[in-house]
This record gives structure tokens, C-alpha cells and sequence, in this order.
């Protein structure tokens, strides 16, 4: 009886039901993030083939979910539920980018506590045959005292003479927030454009 305050009232049942599905859902998602994070580490491909009798995908992803959940009854629980898994690979990509982004940002204020940097550039096809600009920095860690050399992303180029390069390299160095004043070097290995 709630008036007695034998029982909880409906409003606190509610909230401690909606408290435990977010604890759910967040290590579910930690699961599935983990996949994505352990198959990036080692560069092994997530997507595979689309199976139209199964209607599912048999990639990397797809198969390393499914064995976690061998050992995660949670994960395994949610699989074998009906309603949204979150594995499409629209779901990948976006938590790809999350990574991505989280990943930088490490390395941008690491980058940030060092007295000096240099942007290396190289450009490149990819398999779509669109021009591409990798871009890494190299700054030396203070806390290890190391040189660091971290890739931070592709560029896709529109054209490729020294205007553009020259002009995304420094778009893409102020959208993550490194000071020009601090950039010391700069490498291109062997772009004439840019001599």
C-alpha cells in the first residue's frame, strides 16, 4: 500500500525501470562499440556480403557481435529480441565517426601541450577514383618525451594544384583547432605541386 510507504509510489517504479533500461542499453552499446573498435585496431574490414536468404550480413561485425554475445547474456538478450539491433551498417558509420571524433580529439590536445608541430600530406585515388589528402601531425609528446606521429584523417580534393591542397590543409588544421602559429614543418612526400 502506498500510503503506507510499504511500496513504492507508481512515479519511482517508473523512473528505476527507465534507470535500468539506460544502464542496458549503454553496455549494449559498449559491446558493439568494442567490436568496432577491436576490428579497427587490427585494420580487419567490418562489412561483408549481404546474405538475401537471411537477409543479414556475414562480415567481421556481423560475425564478432554474435560471438560477444556467446559471453555477454545481455548483448545475447537483445539480439534475440524483436525491435532494432543497431548493427546496420548506417549504425556502424555512425559510431565509426563517434570514434573518429573522440580519437581526435585526444590527439589534437596532445598535439596542443607540445611546443611545435608538423603536418605531413601525401595525396592519393581511392577506389572510387576520387583525390584524396591524408593528413597526419607529428609534435613531440611532453609527458613521454617521444615524437608522435598520429594520421588524422582524409581530405577529398575538388582539384589537385597547390591552391587547393595548400588551402584544406589550412581549413582542416583550424577546424580542429591547431594554432598555425605552432606548425614548424610541413612534408609531402615528393608532391611537386607543392615545392
Amino acid at each position: 500500500m502506498v500510503s503506507n510507504e510499504s511500496k513504492p509510489d507508481i512515479c519511482s517504479s517508473i523512473s528505476k525501470a527507465y534507470e535500468n533500461k539506460i544502464v542496458r542499453n549503454r553496455q549494449i552499446l559498449l559491446a558493439i562499440i568494442d567490436v568496432i573498435v577491436s576490428l579497427g585496431q587490427r585494420n580487419i574490414a567490418l562489412r561483408g556480403n549481404w546474405d538475401k536468404e537471411l537477409k543479414k550480413e556475414d562480415g567481421n561485425f556481423q560475425y564478432f557481435v554474435e560471438w560477444v554475445a556467446k559471453f555477454d547474456e545481455i548483448l545475447r538478450h537483445h539480439l534475440q529480441s524483436q525491435g532494432p539491433h543497431y548493427l546496420s551498417p548506417k549504425v556502424q558509420n555512425e559510431l565509426i565517426y563517434c570514434c573518429e571524433t573522440e580519437i581526435r580529439e585526444k590527439i589534437v590536445n596532445d598535439c596542443k601541450q607540445a611546443e611545435f608541430y608538423s603536418i605531413c600530406a601525401d595525396e592519393t585515388t581511392d577506389v572510387s577514383v576520387k583525390e584524396q589528402l591524408s593528413l597526419c601531425i607529428r609534435y613531440v609528446d611532453r609527458i613521454k618525451s617521444e615524437v608522435r606521429e598520429e594520421f588524422m584523417g582524409f581530405v577529398e580534393l575538388t582539384k589537385t594544384d597547390a591552391e587547393n591542397i595548400a588551402g584544406n590543409i589550412l581549413t582542416y588544421l583550424d577546424k580542429w583547432g591547431l594554432e598555425i602559429e605552432k606548425l614548424r614543418g610541413q612534408g609531402y612526400d615528393g608532391a611537386s605541386v607543392m615545392s
